[in-house]
């Protein structure tokens, strides 16, 4: 019987037999490969993208696109609940592994904003996207069994999802039931309650991806309170969808409701006269304003705002404004 040592090593020779194999293979043999379960398929794709952008290749995407790449991408994220070295390859360092997913998030995305079809690229990921979408949002915090893949991948996931709604609204329904809105609602507040996320991005060197956050929550709750958007969805619904977003707690061991920990995360916000600070915000009281209209009201809030009509005064001002209208009506 051959060592553990044999063994592994016929292993990696075996991959990289697969590598060469695959170094000058179409589109369509890659993506047969990674359909086949190939590791040394996926790693192709990643090196072909990367010589085909540095030579300037625009139909290189094209290419993939039309050999199937959505459906191949889907395939390896689906997988998410594995470990990377089993996805992916085990002769590969941590550090390389921890990017991977994070750069097939990115390859599907640019794929299908690239396709010949968008619409029905967007679609066949926004029909296969809910095992990432559950494994992104729990609270374990992990993504192929890695924290820091979980940490690296965050900003491609949410511009990801951000792209399927704008194109395909309607999955908002689909998505909620996945965790999503929820997850959104909390993850604006990560600031205000959850420093031990804030400190994984700074230990993963990425940065918090909160603007990304904030744009994608601002497109759900502003198209939610114009029913045009969302053809088919009748207001008490969309009402309700909207609660969850703001009305989730901030937290696991916290009582007060996401929308409170955004006013918080305003007002820390009216303090940075930043341009980009000042676009993020205006973003985020468009979402207080989505949520108060929602029905996001309750004796918490209210007093969160009374403590602001002094540093705060125009912001409160316009909360106090939609609250007002909406008893009235």
């Amino acid at each position: 019987m051959p060592s553990r040592k044999k063994v592994k090593g016929k292993g990696k020779g075996k991959r990289k037999k697969e590598i060469r194999q695959l170094t000058n293979a179409t589109p369509a043999e890659i993506i047969r490969g990674i359909h086949d379960g190939q590791p040394a398929a996926i790693l192709a794709l990643m090196q072909h993208w990367v010589e085909a952008s540095q030579r300037g290749e625009d139909d290189f995407v094209e290419r993939l696109d039309r050999a199937g790449m959505t459906g191949a991408m889907l395939k390896i994220l689906q997988r998410c609940d594995e470990s990377l070295a089993l996805v992916f390859g085990s002769e590969h360092p941590n550090y390389a592994l921890t990017l991977m997913p994070c750069s097939c998030l990115n390859m599907m995305l640019e794929g299908a904003t690239k396709s010949h079809n968008k619409e029905e690229a967007c679609r066949q990921i926004a029909s296969g996207i809910s095992p990432v979408i559950k494994c992104m949002v729990q609270d374990r915090r992990v993504f192929f069994q890695s924290t820091e893949a979980w940490f690296r991948s965050m900003n491609a996931f949410i511009v990801l999802i951000r792209t399927i709604l704008r194109e395909h609204p309607e999955t908002v329904l689909a998505m909620e039931q996945d965790g999503l809105l929820a997850f959104l609602g909390q993850a604006i507040c990560w600031s205000q309650c959850r420093q031990d996320i804030i400190e994984g991005f700074h230990g993963s060197n990425e940065a918090v991806p909160h603007d990304v956050i904030i744009s994608t929550a601002d497109w759900i709750c502003t198209s939610l309170n114009v029913k045009s958007h969302y053809k088919g969805i009748p207001l008490p619904r969309a009402c309700e969808l909207l609660k969850f977003i703001g009305a989730v707690a901030m937290a696991k061991d916290r009582e007060l409701p996401a929308i409170v920990g955004m006013i918080r995360c305003c007002r820390d916000m009216f303090k940075d006269h930043a341009t980009s600070t000042v676009q993020t915000r205006n973003m985020l009281v468009d979402v207080i304003l989505s949520l108060l209209t929602g029905g996001c009201i309750d004796e918490a809030v209210m007093k969160e705002l009374a403590q602001l009509h002094v540093t705060c005064p125009e912001f409160v001002a316009r909360c106090a404004a939609r609250i007002l209208y909406l008893s009235d009506s």
